[in-house]
């Protein structure tokens, strides 16, 4: 999700495809949670990679999860990932998932509900 340009709207897209109380997931490379001294000795060269793949780590995708699924749970982890976390989300949609604007375009009788 740090390298997709329009990655609010793929999230919206990923749970639209999702049928109420289904189960709906993300992952994405992130800054760590709590800078360490190896993080800070190795800051620069996150920033260069970051810049060289277009990736923006401030945007914290995982928080979408909180925001529009139930059940959620939010982990991190760094093991075999140079100096970067791997943060990932995943949680049940909203029994009501049209409430929010989501609907399934795949469901034929989704255009009946509406």
């Amino acid at each position: 999700m740090s390298v997709i340009p329009q990655w609010e709207a793929a999230w919206d897209a990923m749970l639209a495809l999702v049928r109420p109380g289904g189960t709906a997931a993300l992952m994405d490379g992130g800054p760590p949670p709590k800078r360490t001294i190896s993080t800070r000795l190795v800051w620069p060269l996150i920033w260069l990679g970051c810049r060289y793949f277009a990736a923006d780590w401030a945007r914290e995708p995982w928080k979408l999860a909180a925001r529009d699924l139930e059940q959620v749970d939010i982990s991190w982890s760094n093991r075999g990932y140079a100096w970067g976390y791997i943060h990932a989300a995943g949680g049940t949609t909203r029994p009501s998932a049209t409430a929010l604007g989501h609907t399934n375009e795949l469901d034929p009788n989704a255009a009946a509900s509406r």
